[in-house]
């Protein structure tokens, strides 16, 4: 069970002594690496997975800003995490809803100015993968935004869909038009085809 790992990730209340601590922080930063991993690599190779989408939809990323803070305070991991959890976090097929509610995305943003990174031996490497995220988040909001447009077209009947169908060179004119290989107009290239099937 996934929320079972995930617990098992989440810092303890009062961890204990000295010796406890230590142990339970290098604990958590495996557990929490794994995760990251497991999550990171399934939304690499099939961002359509409809468990990784129940994940993403039941909070994941609110747990990822809290393991992000406790990196940034000291508690738990340090630059080798926050460097993974940046490289894992990238290929997630977020939601602007998802972004903003968990305030991970300006979390992500403000990392850049942050003590960890400026200055830091480490610092290109953070502000690399700060705008990876930024990029890949970016076209993941647009995508998923694209991919709604079209069912709520679809839901006023076959007769809208009859106006609004654009005609057959004034579609070929678009699509050569949109030569650029971004996410966004492969998405739209892709949606293209199924709707004329």
């Amino acid at each position: 069970n996934f929320n079972a790992a995930i617990k098992l990730a989440q810092t303890p209340p009062g961890m204990g002594t000295t010796t406890d601590i230590s142990t339970t922080s290098r604990a958590l930063e495996q557990r929490r690496c794994l995760i990251l991993a497991a999550v990171g690599s399934t939304a690499e190779t099939t961002p359509n997975n409809p468990t990784l989408k129940n994940i993403l939809n039941a909070g994941f990323l609110v747990k990822v800003k809290s393991w992000l803070d406790e990196i940034l305070d000291g508690s738990v991991g340090g630059m080798d995490l926050l460097l993974h959890l940046l490289t894992n976090i990238s290929p997630l097929p977020v939601t602007k809803e998802m972004v903003t509610s968990s305030r991970l995305g300006k979390a992500v943003a403000a990392l850049e100015k942050h003590k960890i990174c400026v200055g830091s031996l480490n610092e290109t490497s953070i502000k690399n993968r700060v705008r990876q995220v930024k990029e890949r988040w970016s076209a993941s909001v647009k995508a998923q935004k694209n991919q709604q447009a079209p069912q709520s077209s679809m839901s006023g009947g076959k007769r809208q869909l009859e106006e609004h169908a654009p005609t057959a060179t004034k579609k070929s004119k678009r699509e050569s038009a949109a030569s650029s290989s971004s996410l966004s107009n492969l998405l739209k290239k892709v949606e293209n085809v199924n709707n004329n099937r």
